[in-house]
């Protein structure tokens, strides 16, 4: 400091008071426009976190609206729109919510529905910038494959040529005995969660040019016959009625294989196959699984029935297309008539055109029932085609108690090569009723042991990743006329003469509906 006359003291720098004001207005200033940033900062991320929540609800609602319309293509767009419209609506997509959605045919395929949804959302703090609302557009594909043809390659199915024949057991049977699906118990009391009254579906594809095509039926009627005569009917325990077995041929024009509700009957046996308490007393060896029956000797001879061990022409087809066979035990007017019975009704299809260039073809969709009567050795069965289109994929195989069988038995998977079929690794996992091995790898599964059945009342699924070079090749191998490539085959080992019932799956990972990622 400066001492002056007095010795007054003075501070060397003073700041006047206005400019002590004026920086607290720059402070002011400089925190007004900090907190007007913050909020917009603060509104930019309440709008967007609204925003992209409102975009994660658009794309969910299109995502279920083209899987709840893509069942009914390609056949019938319209019902498709109709269908995937109010799934949209119901989770509150709608033209009264101010909602767009438009369905569209897929331009690559037409098994495919794009549904887009577009909707505008009020915003909050961005209406401060002149933004009042934001358009969310969102688009999802679903795509729909058709189940994988199973058992037959050809024009029959189950006309023994292959030791096997189409099988259903009475809605009273128990599962345990090999059928999944058609059966009321497990064990009874105890309900079959898995029963299905709808039964099987069987495919019958008539191409153009086929002509006049005959849907028949080998021994469709229940008689049952000693295990080696015959398609091997056979009581398994009772009776107290007699067996019923229905057949309902189905068309359909919409062309919509997944929807079965706009399908037109075609023909039906109607009652013709109700009520049969008989047997075939054919002489020779008796059938111990039937004379062991209380009544059987008062039951009908059947070895004369029309139609046991006969043809019988269920519709005459005149138009191409594709054909839906549905067979059930279970009776569609009264759904409780078979609940006491226990028996197995074997019998076969053929599809015959009046042109044999143009055959049709033959096969189990989605699920069927095999009874397998072979002698010991080997006896391999056409498993299911799938398509090059497959390749990357994973084929899904699943038997539900396979290889009952009194001494020992096993599996093979076959994978056909454009040289021949070759057996493959393939992993496996068995539910918790399995006595046997429950996973593992492995080429050969064994089912029974010493006569010890190791997955009696169990589905064993099997799980083969297919390369990406997988192309469906017809092996070099193959004699049988008009096999189109793809078709894999399931190989059984016995020691022993065989009768055994399984029920078969085989589908792709993610088949039939599922979506397509962009």
């Amino acid at each position: 400091m400066i001492r002056g006359p007095g010795w007054a003291v003075v501070p060397a720098f003073t700041t006047p008071r206005r400019d002590r004001l004026g920086e607290c207005g720059q402070v002011l200033v400089i925190f007004v426009f900090a907190l007007g940033a913050l909020f917009a900062i603060l509104a930019m991320v309440i709008d967007v976190g609204n925003i992209w929540s409102n975009s994660l609800h658009v794309q969910q609602a299109a995502e279920a609206a083209a899987m709840a319309g893509v069942p009914s293509m390609p056949g019938d767009f319209p019902t498709a729109s109709a269908k995937a419209t109010a799934e949209a609506q119901r989770n509150g997509f709608s033209t009264a919510a101010g909602a767009t959605v438009t369905p569209t045919i897929n331009i690559e395929s037409n098994r495919r529905l794009d549904v887009t949804i577009t909707r505008s959302y009020g915003t909050f703090f961005m209406r401060l910038l002149g933004i009042n609302t934001v358009t969310i557009s969102r688009t999802a594909t679903a795509e729909y494959t058709l189940p994988v043809p199973m058992g037959s390659p050809l024009s029959a199915y189950g006309d023994n040529s292959g030791n096997f024949w189409a099988a259903a057991m009475t809605q009273g049977a128990n599962r345990g005995y090999g059928d999944a699906y058609g059966t009321y118990y497990n064990p009874s009391p105890t309900l079959n969660n898995q029963y299905d009254y709808r039964g099987y579906q069987y495919t019958i594809d008539v191409p153009v040019g086929a002509g006049t095509t005959n849907v028949d039926l080998y021994d469709p009627t229940f008689c049952a016959v000693d295990a080696n005569k015959g398609t091997g009917d056979h009581w398994i325990a009772g009776p107290t009625t007699g067996m019923s077995t229905y057949y309902t041929l189905w068309s359909d024009p919409a062309e919509t294989p997944l929807d079965y509700t706009d399908d037109v009957q075609v023909a039906s046996s109607g009652t013709l196959f109700e009520n049969k308490r008989q047997a075939d007393k054919d002489p020779g060896p008796p059938d111990l699984r039937d004379t062991g029956i209380s009544g059987y000797a008062s039951m009908p001879d059947c070895q004369s029935d029309p139609y046991h061990n006969q043809w019988w022409t269920l519709a005459s087809l005149t138009s191409p297309g594709s054909y839906r066979l549905q067979v059930t035990t279970t009776n569609p007017l009264n759904s409780n008539d078979q609940i006491g019975v226990s028996a197995e009704n074997m019998w076969g299809l053929r599809a015959v055109s009046t042109d044999p260039t143009y055959k049709a073809r033959v096969y189990g969709l989605g699920k069927m029932v095999i009874y397998a009567n072979v002698p010991n050795g080997q006896a391999g069965f056409y498993l299911g085609r799938i398509e090059a289109v497959h390749a990357g994929k994973t084929m899904v195989i699943q038997l539900f108690d396979p290889g009952d069988a009194q001494g020992n038995s096993s599996i093979e998977i076959l994978q056909p090569t454009a040289t021949d079929y070759v057996p493959i690794s393939f992993n496996y996992t068995a539910d918790s009723n399995a006595g046997g091995s429950k996973s593992g790898t492995t080429t050969s599964l064994k089912t029974t042991i010493n006569g010890s059945t190791q997955y009696n009342n169990s589905w064993v699924t099997i799980t083969v990743p297919l390369p990406k070079t997988y192309a469906a090749p017809l092996p070099a191998t193959e004699t049988t006329p008009g096999v189109l490539g793809g078709w894999w085959k399931i190989r059984y080992t016995y020691s022993s003469a065989t009768s055994d019932t399984t029920t078969w799956q085989v589908s792709i990972r993610g088949n039939p509906v599922h979506l397509v990622l962009p």
